[in-house]
């Protein structure tokens, strides 16, 4: 009676090991192996405008100071620096909680406007469905990359101008 009540239990066990590895991570477990990462629009000081100027930045758990990623320094249309700031930096955070700002990097809008875009992977496309921000043309664009790429090397002296390589830029690196 006994070998079949623990015969019972090791079958049990094996069924409960099989259909545990079919069910998938979900989305909140997901989100606890991912470095916890908050961007949200500050300030900075600008050294050639001698102005203090809205600036997205990236605070994390393993740097002692937020990383100061873009200052606003024009508007555009109706946005004003700190709106544009405001509205990138919450594009920015969502983009990061959903899992798909890994890179960063630049396209084209239909409209011919340069874009900023999150992807997940370096092979994802920069359109419309992972805008993170528009400027005036694709030249502003790629400049605009270039100079987050200075900032993930240390080459550059602190965050990219707004007003500002194609080659996407590794927003995990940047932020360790």
């Amino acid at each position: 009676m006994n070998f079949i009540k623990t015969s019972l239990c090791i079958a049990a066990a094996i069924n409960l090991g099989v259909v545990m590895a079919g069910i998938q991570p979900s989305r909140a477990d997901q989100q606890t192996n991912q470095k916890q990462v908050r961007f949200y629009c500050g300030q900075s000081f600008d050294n050639s405008s001698q102005k203090i100027l809205p600036t997205t930045f990236a605070a994390t758990s393993e740097r002692k100071d937020p990383v100061a990623i873009i200052r606003w320094k024009f508007g555009m249309g109706s946005y004003t620096p700190q709106s544009r700031c405001n509205s990138v930096s919450a594009k920015f955070q969502t983009a990061w909680t959903e899992g798909r700002l890994h890179f960063i990097t630049a396209g084209t809008a239909k409209n011919g406007a340069g874009i900023i875009c999150g992807v997940a992977s370096r092979d994802r496309a920069c359109d419309e469905s992972t805008m993170l921000f528009t400027l005036k043309n694709t030249k502003q664009a790629q400049d605009t990359i270039a100079g987050i790429e200075g900032i993930r090397s240390g080459s550059a002296g602190g965050p990219v101008s707004q007003s500002a390589g194609v080659n996407p830029v590794n927003l995990d690196e940047l932020l360790n």
